[in-house]
């Protein structure tokens, strides 16, 4: 029997909040930073870059700004779901609905903490950290004291491997069933219009 090794996000990672605007969200393309919201998720977990809205911070961007391999956490509502960021352009910033997770120099992969982030043992550990009665939401705090299992890295990389493959036969599978449902359609096209 293994030994479990345990760690708290906070021993594991850096953690700070997205990005708030003080106003409304004035898209306009002409403006410098991109923004990360909820709603620009795929069901897939990327995100179309080209399609979020353009802002003009009115404060410091610096700390605010996603690179390759940030874990976005959503920390309000409730699917508290773990983004891994891939193919970020520069000036992109995460919304304040997120706590933004850097792991990799601290030893942990991307791709590995979200996978262990959003495993139901953890959901459920999240789910009773959650404050709030019309929006639920996890605090810095409590989010940076959960505790992740942390296996060594060449057994991370292995599930991200695995992972992968899974969501490669996910994406082959779903392209498999738009073709069906085209073939099935013509055929009874065909069918209706002979008569």
């Amino acid at each position: 029997m293994g030994i479990e090794l345990k760690a708290k996000i906070k021993k594991i990672s850096e953690i700070w909040v997205g990005y708030q605007p003080k106003g409304r969200i004035e898209h306009d393309a002409d403006n410098t930073h991109r923004l990360i919201q909820i709603k620009d998720f795929q069901d897939d977990g990327s995100i179309d870059f080209d399609s979020l809205s353009w802002i003009i911070p009115d404060r410091d961007p610096e700390r605010y700004q996603v690179q390759e391999g940030d874990v976005l956490f959503s920390a309000r509502g409730r699917y508290n779901t773990a983004y891994v960021l891939e193919g970020v352009p520069a000036h992109t910033l995460a919304g304040g609905n997120f706590f933004v997770v850097r792991s990799e120099r601290k030893g942990v992969l991307p791709g590995y903490l979200a996978w262990a982030l959003n495993q139901p043992v953890t959901q459920e550990e999240i789910k009773s950290r959650t404050m709030g009665t019309n929006i639920s939401y996890i605090s810095k705090k409590a989010f940076g004291d959960l505790e992740v299992p942390v296996p060594p890295l060449d057994v991370q990389r292995k599930i991200c491997d695995l992972i992968g493959l899974q969501q490669q036969e996910q994406g082959l599978l779903m392209q498999l069933a738009t073709k069906r449902e085209q073939l099935v359609q013509a055929v009874c096209y065909q069918a209706a219009k002979r008569g």
